[in-house]
C-alpha cells in the first residue's frame, strides 16, 4: 500500500470517527447598532444545521425576533447584570432553531442603547432536542477571569456552547483567551468581540466537546480588560443516527472535496449513480465506500439534483443546469494527444427540488487526467521565465 492510499484511508477513518460528534460549522457576520439590527445567517449552514441566535444589550430588554422563522429562546435565556443603560451593564439572550431551507435575515427590536447580534450553525444535532441543557450565571463585579457556567451531558459527544455577553466598552475581536477546561476537549474561542459604541458591549462563543456524559465543571477564560459578563451555556445533542439516516453527504463520504488523478490512463471521471453509490476513474482521494448520500437504495436518486459549475479548466460533462440524479451523471476530463495534464474543477450542489431552492450539500470537485504520477509536494511543475 503506497504512502498516499495510507494518508487516504486515514482521512477516511478520522472523517468516520466524528459522524456522531456534534461540530460547530459557521459563525455569521457580526453586528451592532444603536438602533434595531438586521443579523444575517452564517453562509455554511445545511438543512439540519442548528442555528444559535445570540443578541446583547446594555441590559435592557431584548424582544424575541419574529422574522427569519421561529426561534425559541432557550431555558436560562436570558441572562444579565448592571443597571440598564449603563456602562460594563450587559444582557445576553439565546435563540435557537432547526435550519430547513434558505434561512431569511432576523430583524432585532432597537434595544435602547446599544444592541449586537451574531449566528451560529452547528451540525450533527439530535433533531427533537438538539439542546439537551443549558445553564446561566453572571459576572456582577467586573474581573480579567470569566468563569462559564458548567452543565451536566447525557449523551456522549455533545458540544458545549459558552455563550457570553461581555459588558467591555472597547473596539476589540480579541477579549478572550486562554479558554481551560479539563473536562472538555477542543476548546476554542470562536468569537469575543466587543465594540465601544453608546456604553459597549459584544459577544463571546467558546467551544468545546464532552466525549463523554456527565458534568463539564466550568471553563475559564483570561478576558483582555477589566469587564462584567453575562452567560448561558448550552449543552448541544448529537444525532445518534446521523451515520445511518439518509442524508446528502456531497461527493464522497463525508470528505470536503475529492480528487481523482488519471495516473497512465485516458481518462479521470466522476459517476453520480442513481442508488447514491459513486463510481470513478483514476485514483481517488477516497478509495472504498464512494458513495454521494448515505443507505444507497435503488430509488434514491428520485429525490435529489445536482448541478456542477465550472470553477476552473474544462471538461465532459453538464455543466449549469440541475440534473435529477434519477440516472447516472458523469463528469470527465481526458489526457490531451501530448500527454500533458488536463484539469477541471467543479462546485457540485445537492439538491430536494428540481429548481435548486433546497440545497443541502455544497462540495468541490477536482478532475485531473493525463500519462504522468501525481506530483508530490514539492515537486516543480514549471518553470516561470
Amino acid at each position: 500500500m503506497g504512502a498516499m492510499q495510507q494518508s487516504l484511508i486515514a482521512t477516511a477513518k478520522a472523517a468516520a470517527a466524528t459522524l456522531d460528534t456534534v461540530t460547530f460549522v459557521d459563525a455569521g457576520a457580526f453586528f451592532e447598532n444603536i438602533a434595531g439590527i438586521t443579523i444575517t445567517p452564517p453562509q455554511s449552514y445545511i438543512n439540519n444545521d442548528l442555528l444559535v441566535l445570540v443578541i446583547t444589550s446594555t441590559n435592557q430588554t431584548i424582544t424575541t425576533p419574529t422574522d427569519g422563522g421561529t426561534w425559541t429562546e432557550v431555558s436560562n435565556s436570558p441572562q444579565s447584570t448592571g443597571t440598564a443603560g449603563a456602562s460594563q451593564s450587559i444582557r445576553v439572550a439565546v435563540y435557537t432553531k432547526i435550519a430547513s431551507g434558505s434561512q431569511a435575515n432576523v430583524g432585532v427590536t432597537d434595544t435602547g442603547v446599544l444592541t449586537t447580534g451574531q449566528m451560529f450553525s452547528f451540525r450533527r444535532v439530535d433533531q427533537t432536542t438538539p439542546v439537551e441543557v443549558t445553564s446561566g450565571s453572571v459576572l456582577a463585579t467586573a474581573g480579567t477571569t470569566h468563569t462559564l457556567p458548567a452543565v451536566t451531558t447525557s449523551t456522549n459527544n455533545a458540544m458545549i456552547a459558552h455563550i457570553s455577553g461581555i459588558g467591555r466598552d472597547a473596539n476589540s475581536s480579541f477579549n478572550y483567551s486562554s479558554p481551560t477546561n479539563a473536562n472538555l476537549t477542543n476548546l476554542l474561542v470562536v468569537v469575543s468581540r466587543t465594540v465601544s459604541t453608546a456604553n459597549g458591549g459584544g459577544i463571546g462563543l467558546v467551544t468545546g466537546t464532552k466525549t463523554t456524559s456527565g458534568s463539564t465543571g466550568t471553563t475559564s477564560v483570561t478576558v483582555a480588560a477589566s469587564s462584567k459578563g453575562a452567560f448561558v451555556t448550552l449543552g448541544v445533542k448529537p444525532s445518534a443516527g446521523f451515520d445511518t439516516t439518509l442524508r446528502v453527504l456531497g461527493c464522497f463520504s463525508g470528505v470536503a472535496n475529492s480528487k481523482l488523478w488519471g495516473e497512465g490512463s485516458a481518462t479521470s471521471s466522476l459517476t453520480l449513480e442513481s442508488n447514491g453509490s459513486i463510481t470513478v476513474v483514476g485514483e481517488a482521494t477516497l478509495t472504498e465506500g464512494l458513495k454521494w448520500v448515505n443507505n444507497p437504495a435503488t430509488s434514491v436518486g428520485n429525490n435529489y439534483w445536482v448541478k456542477a459549475t465550472t470553477i476552473t479548466g474544462s471538461g465532459t460533462g453538464t455543466v449549469g443546469s440541475w440534473l435529477q440524479l434519477n440516472t447516472a451523471r458523469t463528469w470527465s476530463v481526458f489526457t490531451d494527444a501530448g500527454g500533458g495534464v488536463n484539469s477541471w474543477t467543479l462546485k457540485m450542489e445537492f439538491s430536494t427540488d428540481s429548481g435548486g431552492s433546497t440545497i443541502v450539500a455544497t462540495n468541490e470537485l477536482d478532475l485531473f487526467s493525463g500519462t504522468e504520477s501525481e506530483p508530490t509536494v514539492g515537486t516543480v511543475l514549471g518553470i516561470i521565465p
